[in-house]
Protein backbone atom coordinates (compact mmCIF):
# COMPACT_ATOMS: atom_id res chain seq x y z
CA UNK A 1 0.00 0.00 0.00
CA UNK A 2 0.74 3.28 -0.84
CA UNK A 3 2.36 5.44 2.03
CA UNK A 4 -0.38 8.02 1.99
CA UNK A 5 1.04 9.71 5.31
CA UNK A 6 3.37 11.04 3.28
CA UNK A 7 0.99 13.16 1.27
CA UNK A 8 -1.35 14.32 3.86
CA UNK A 9 0.92 17.30 4.54
CA UNK A 10 2.52 18.15 0.94
CA UNK A 11 1.79 21.67 -0.21
CA UNK A 12 3.73 20.70 -2.58
CA UNK A 13 5.30 23.02 -5.39
CA UNK A 14 4.10 26.35 -5.36
CA UNK A 15 1.60 27.08 -8.39
CA UNK A 16 2.34 31.02 -8.18
CA UNK A 17 4.32 30.52 -11.29
CA UNK A 18 2.23 29.73 -13.42
CA UNK A 19 0.07 32.37 -12.07
CA UNK A 20 2.52 35.30 -12.67
CA UNK A 21 3.22 36.57 -16.51
CA UNK A 22 4.74 39.53 -18.24
CA UNK A 23 3.59 39.71 -21.65
CA UNK A 24 0.39 41.23 -23.19
CA UNK A 25 -2.58 41.58 -20.91
CA UNK A 26 -4.92 39.06 -22.86
CA UNK A 27 -2.24 36.23 -21.88
CA UNK A 28 -1.74 37.59 -18.75
CA UNK A 29 -5.47 37.27 -18.06
CA UNK A 30 -5.94 34.09 -19.23
CA UNK A 31 -3.02 32.65 -17.31
CA UNK A 32 -4.70 34.03 -13.86
CA UNK A 33 -7.78 32.30 -14.91
CA UNK A 34 -5.86 29.45 -15.30
CA UNK A 35 -3.89 29.71 -11.98
CA UNK A 36 -7.09 30.55 -10.63
CA UNK A 37 -8.34 27.34 -11.81
CA UNK A 38 -5.36 25.22 -10.73
CA UNK A 39 -5.97 26.83 -6.97
CA UNK A 40 -9.38 25.30 -7.19
CA UNK A 41 -8.03 22.44 -8.34
CA UNK A 42 -5.44 21.32 -5.77
CA UNK A 43 -8.15 22.67 -2.81
CA UNK A 44 -10.86 20.34 -4.10
CA UNK A 45 -8.19 17.51 -4.85
CA UNK A 46 -6.90 17.51 -0.97
CA UNK A 47 -10.96 17.15 0.26
CA UNK A 48 -11.47 14.41 -2.13
CA UNK A 49 -7.93 12.92 -0.67
CA UNK A 50 -9.27 13.06 3.04
CA UNK A 51 -12.62 11.64 2.33
CA UNK A 52 -10.86 9.00 0.39
CA UNK A 53 -12.82 9.48 -3.10
CA UNK A 54 -10.12 8.29 -5.24
CA UNK A 55 -12.37 8.80 -8.40
CA UNK A 56 -11.99 12.56 -8.13
CA UNK A 57 -8.62 12.89 -6.60
CA UNK A 58 -6.90 11.15 -10.04
CA UNK A 59 -9.59 14.16 -11.87
CA UNK A 60 -7.89 17.13 -10.13
CA UNK A 61 -4.48 16.20 -10.08
CA UNK A 62 -4.96 14.73 -13.70
CA UNK A 63 -5.98 18.26 -14.15
CA UNK A 64 -3.19 20.04 -12.53
CA UNK A 65 -0.32 18.24 -14.15
CA UNK A 66 -1.54 19.11 -17.35
CA UNK A 67 -1.12 22.51 -16.35
CA UNK A 68 1.76 21.97 -14.01
CA UNK A 69 3.76 19.32 -15.16
CA UNK A 70 6.58 20.03 -12.87
CA UNK A 71 3.86 20.01 -10.00
CA UNK A 72 6.00 17.28 -7.59
CA UNK A 73 3.08 16.90 -4.94
CA UNK A 74 0.22 16.87 -7.76
CA UNK A 75 1.95 14.05 -9.28
CA UNK A 76 2.32 11.60 -6.03
CA UNK A 77 -1.12 12.19 -5.06
CA UNK A 78 -2.31 11.21 -8.68
CA UNK A 79 0.08 8.39 -8.66
CA UNK A 80 -1.94 7.76 -4.90
CA UNK A 81 -5.65 8.01 -6.09
CA UNK A 82 -4.29 5.67 -9.54
CA UNK A 83 -3.18 2.94 -7.09
CA UNK A 84 -6.00 2.96 -4.75
CA UNK A 85 -8.17 2.83 -7.80
CA UNK A 86 -5.67 -0.23 -9.15
CA UNK A 87 -5.45 1.13 -12.31
CA UNK A 88 -1.93 -0.40 -12.46
CA UNK A 89 -0.23 0.80 -15.63
CA UNK A 90 -1.45 4.33 -15.17
CA UNK A 91 -0.18 4.13 -11.56
CA UNK A 92 3.06 3.21 -12.98
CA UNK A 93 3.01 5.84 -15.57
CA UNK A 94 2.48 8.61 -12.83
CA UNK A 95 4.95 6.87 -10.64
CA UNK A 96 7.87 7.24 -13.40
CA UNK A 97 6.58 11.11 -13.46
CA UNK A 98 7.45 11.34 -9.37
CA UNK A 99 11.11 9.49 -9.76
CA UNK A 100 12.05 12.96 -12.05
CA UNK A 101 11.98 14.60 -8.80
CA UNK A 102 14.68 13.75 -6.46
CA UNK A 103 12.92 14.54 -2.72
CA UNK A 104 9.75 11.92 -4.91
CA UNK A 105 12.21 9.37 -6.11
CA UNK A 106 12.91 7.24 -3.70
CA UNK A 107 9.45 7.16 -2.23
CA UNK A 108 8.59 6.11 -5.92
CA UNK A 109 10.92 3.38 -6.16
CA UNK A 110 9.26 1.69 -3.16
CA UNK A 111 5.79 2.37 -4.69
CA UNK A 112 6.57 0.71 -8.54
CA UNK A 113 7.70 -2.06 -6.55
CA UNK A 114 4.47 -2.86 -4.44
CA UNK A 115 2.90 -2.52 -7.61
CA UNK A 116 5.11 -4.99 -9.85
CA UNK A 117 4.77 -7.49 -6.46
CA UNK A 118 1.22 -6.90 -6.79
CA UNK A 119 1.24 -7.97 -10.66
CA UNK A 120 3.17 -11.15 -9.87
CA UNK A 121 6.45 -9.56 -11.82
CA UNK A 122 9.06 -10.55 -8.20
CA UNK A 123 12.18 -9.70 -10.45
CA UNK A 124 10.56 -6.30 -11.20
CA UNK A 125 9.36 -6.08 -8.04
CA UNK A 126 13.06 -6.67 -5.96
CA UNK A 127 14.64 -4.59 -8.67
CA UNK A 128 12.90 -0.83 -7.71
CA UNK A 129 12.63 -1.94 -4.15
CA UNK A 130 16.49 -1.97 -4.03
CA UNK A 131 16.68 0.83 -5.59
CA UNK A 132 14.35 2.35 -2.83
CA UNK A 133 16.06 0.99 -0.26
CA UNK A 134 19.42 2.27 -1.77
CA UNK A 135 18.32 6.04 -2.16
CA UNK A 136 17.11 6.25 1.26
CA UNK A 137 13.67 5.58 1.29
CA UNK A 138 12.47 4.66 5.05
CA UNK A 139 9.57 2.33 5.22
CA UNK A 140 6.87 2.74 7.89
CA UNK A 141 6.43 -0.46 8.56
CA UNK A 142 8.63 -3.47 8.33
CA UNK A 143 8.99 -4.61 4.84
CA UNK A 144 7.48 -8.51 5.93
CA UNK A 145 4.33 -6.65 7.27
CA UNK A 146 3.59 -4.90 3.81
CA UNK A 147 0.57 -6.64 1.68
CA UNK A 148 1.77 -6.29 -1.27
CA UNK A 149 5.10 -8.19 -0.75
CA UNK A 150 3.50 -11.23 0.59
CA UNK A 151 4.39 -13.47 -2.81
CA UNK A 152 8.02 -12.29 -1.86
CA UNK A 153 8.16 -13.45 1.66
CA UNK A 154 10.28 -16.60 0.56
CA UNK A 155 12.25 -15.01 -1.84
CA UNK A 156 16.27 -14.63 -1.01
CA UNK A 157 16.83 -11.26 -2.18
CA UNK A 158 13.39 -9.77 -0.57
CA UNK A 159 14.85 -11.39 3.34
CA UNK A 160 18.05 -9.61 2.17
CA UNK A 161 16.44 -6.12 1.24
CA UNK A 162 14.54 -7.03 4.67
CA UNK A 163 17.52 -6.56 6.19
CA UNK A 164 19.11 -3.60 4.86
CA UNK A 165 15.93 -1.71 5.70
CA UNK A 166 15.40 -2.50 9.06
CA UNK A 167 15.92 0.43 10.99
CA UNK A 168 19.43 0.72 12.74
CA UNK A 169 18.42 0.72 16.01
CA UNK A 170 16.71 -2.55 15.76
CA UNK A 171 19.21 -5.01 14.14
CA UNK A 172 21.60 -7.06 15.60
CA UNK A 173 24.33 -5.08 17.36
CA UNK A 174 26.85 -6.91 15.18
CA UNK A 175 25.03 -5.69 12.21
CA UNK A 176 24.68 -1.97 13.45
CA UNK A 177 27.59 -0.82 11.42
CA UNK A 178 27.56 -3.14 8.46
CA UNK A 179 26.87 0.22 5.98
CA UNK A 180 30.16 1.72 7.12
CA UNK A 181 31.61 -1.17 5.64
CA UNK A 182 34.22 -1.23 1.96
CA UNK A 183 36.13 1.91 0.65
CA UNK A 184 35.19 5.38 0.58
CA UNK A 185 35.74 8.75 -1.42
CA UNK A 186 35.55 11.68 0.88
CA UNK A 187 34.77 14.99 -0.51
CA UNK A 188 34.04 17.94 1.71
CA UNK A 189 31.51 20.75 1.17
CA UNK A 190 32.97 22.04 -1.54
CA UNK A 191 33.03 18.85 -3.16
CA UNK A 192 36.10 18.38 -3.52
CA UNK A 193 37.98 15.50 -2.92
CA UNK A 194 40.19 15.00 0.29
CA UNK A 195 40.80 11.92 0.71
CA UNK A 196 39.26 7.78 1.54
CA UNK A 197 38.39 5.30 3.82
CA UNK A 198 38.09 2.31 4.28
CA UNK A 199 36.19 0.22 6.98
CA UNK A 200 36.39 -3.60 7.69
CA UNK A 201 33.92 -5.55 10.26
CA UNK A 202 35.79 -7.66 12.50
CA UNK A 203 34.48 -9.74 15.73
CA UNK A 204 31.20 -10.71 13.76
CA UNK A 205 30.71 -6.96 13.66
CA UNK A 206 31.35 -5.62 17.10
CA UNK A 207 34.25 -3.97 15.77
CA UNK A 208 34.35 -1.88 13.28
CA UNK A 209 38.38 -0.77 11.74
CA UNK A 210 39.05 1.72 9.37
CA UNK A 211 41.81 3.73 7.87
CA UNK A 212 42.32 7.45 6.33
CA UNK A 213 44.48 8.42 3.93
CA UNK A 214 44.14 12.55 3.43
CA UNK A 215 47.00 13.01 1.96
CA UNK A 216 50.55 12.44 1.42
CA UNK A 217 51.57 13.47 5.17
CA UNK A 218 48.23 12.91 7.08
CA UNK A 219 46.86 9.25 7.88
CA UNK A 220 44.89 8.22 11.01
CA UNK A 221 42.90 4.72 12.17
CA UNK A 222 39.74 4.55 13.36
CA UNK A 223 38.50 1.61 15.72
CA UNK A 224 34.64 1.27 16.25
CA UNK A 225 33.74 -0.99 18.97
CA UNK A 226 30.91 -2.36 20.87
CA UNK A 227 30.76 -1.74 24.90
CA UNK A 228 28.45 -3.90 26.28
CA UNK A 229 28.74 -2.91 29.93
CA UNK A 230 26.90 0.66 28.48
CA UNK A 231 24.93 -0.39 25.27
CA UNK A 232 27.11 1.92 23.68
CA UNK A 233 29.31 2.45 20.63
CA UNK A 234 32.51 3.39 21.18
CA UNK A 235 35.27 5.51 18.61
CA UNK A 236 38.75 5.77 19.16
CA UNK A 237 40.30 7.83 16.76
CA UNK A 238 44.64 8.28 16.09
CA UNK A 239 45.50 10.85 13.86
CA UNK A 240 49.44 10.59 12.65
CA UNK A 241 50.45 13.53 14.69
CA UNK A 242 49.25 11.47 17.85
CA UNK A 243 46.37 12.99 18.37
CA UNK A 244 43.70 10.62 19.87
CA UNK A 245 39.99 10.98 19.80
CA UNK A 246 37.55 8.97 21.26
CA UNK A 247 33.51 9.37 21.58
CA UNK A 248 30.75 6.96 22.37
CA UNK A 249 26.94 6.97 21.54
CA UNK A 250 24.32 4.64 20.13
CA UNK A 251 21.91 4.58 17.58
CA UNK A 252 18.27 5.84 18.83
CA UNK A 253 14.62 5.85 17.77
CA UNK A 254 12.72 9.11 16.84
CA UNK A 255 9.41 10.29 17.04
CA UNK A 256 9.15 11.18 13.34
CA UNK A 257 8.19 8.50 11.42
CA UNK A 258 8.73 9.92 8.17
CA UNK A 259 12.54 9.86 9.62
CA UNK A 260 12.41 6.90 12.01
CA UNK A 261 16.46 7.21 12.91
CA UNK A 262 18.54 10.11 14.72
CA UNK A 263 22.06 9.83 13.24
CA UNK A 264 24.43 8.11 15.03
CA UNK A 265 25.85 10.59 17.93
CA UNK A 266 28.81 10.44 19.84
CA UNK A 267 30.31 12.50 22.31
CA UNK A 268 33.64 12.43 24.23
CA UNK A 269 37.01 14.29 24.15
CA UNK A 270 39.99 14.81 21.77
CA UNK A 271 43.44 15.38 23.41
CA UNK A 272 46.63 16.44 21.45
CA UNK A 273 50.14 15.01 21.97
CA UNK A 274 50.29 18.20 23.75
CA UNK A 275 47.84 17.63 26.18
CA UNK A 276 45.56 20.03 24.74
CA UNK A 277 42.06 18.57 25.58
CA UNK A 278 38.67 19.73 23.37
CA UNK A 279 35.02 18.12 23.97
CA UNK A 280 33.92 16.85 21.34
CA UNK A 281 30.45 15.78 19.30
CA UNK A 282 30.67 13.45 15.81
CA UNK A 283 27.65 12.77 13.63
CA UNK A 284 27.31 10.07 11.17
CA UNK A 285 24.55 9.69 9.33
CA UNK A 286 23.74 6.96 6.63
CA UNK A 287 21.97 9.21 4.12
CA UNK A 288 21.56 6.43 1.62
CA UNK A 289 23.96 3.02 1.41
CA UNK A 290 25.77 5.40 -1.55
CA UNK A 291 26.13 8.39 1.06
CA UNK A 292 27.39 8.99 4.80
CA UNK A 293 27.41 12.62 6.15
CA UNK A 294 30.02 12.74 8.80
CA UNK A 295 30.38 16.41 10.95
CA UNK A 296 32.63 17.49 13.85
CA UNK A 297 32.01 19.59 16.18
CA UNK A 298 33.95 21.25 19.08
CA UNK A 299 32.08 22.91 22.20
CA UNK A 300 32.77 26.37 22.55
CA UNK A 301 33.12 26.99 26.18
CA UNK A 302 33.00 30.72 25.86
CA UNK A 303 29.89 30.54 23.79
CA UNK A 304 28.32 27.68 25.20
CA UNK A 305 27.38 26.08 22.28
CA UNK A 306 28.79 23.86 19.73
CA UNK A 307 30.99 24.89 16.75
CA UNK A 308 31.20 22.51 13.18
CA UNK A 309 34.62 22.24 12.76
CA UNK A 310 34.42 20.13 9.28
CA UNK A 311 31.61 18.11 7.81
CA UNK A 312 32.49 15.75 5.54
CA UNK A 313 30.35 13.64 2.53
CA UNK A 314 31.50 9.94 2.37
CA UNK A 315 30.99 8.21 -1.28
CA UNK A 316 31.37 4.96 -2.72
CA UNK A 317 33.77 5.70 -5.48
CA UNK A 318 31.47 4.27 -8.09
CA UNK A 319 28.63 7.36 -7.24
CA UNK A 320 31.75 10.09 -6.76
CA UNK A 321 31.26 12.58 -9.39
CA UNK A 322 33.33 15.60 -8.06
CA UNK A 323 36.30 18.06 -8.22
CA UNK A 324 39.41 16.54 -7.83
Amino acid sequence: MLLGALLVGLGGWAASAWYRWNGSSDDGDELTARGREIRRLLHEGRNAFAEEDWSEVVRCYRRVVQWAPDHSSAWMHLAYGLHRLERWDEAIAALEECARFGSARPWAMYNLATIYARRDQPKDALDYLTLAIEEGFQPKRPLVEEPSFANLLDDPRFQTLVERARPLSERMTGKQLEFLTGQWDIVNQAENAIGQVRYEREVDGFVVRGVFKLDENRSASVYYFFEPGTGQWVRTEVASDGTVTQCRGSFRLSGNRRRPLVPLVLRGERVTVEGKRERCRITVFPRTLQQIVVSVEIWDSSRKHWQTERTMLYIRPTALSVNR
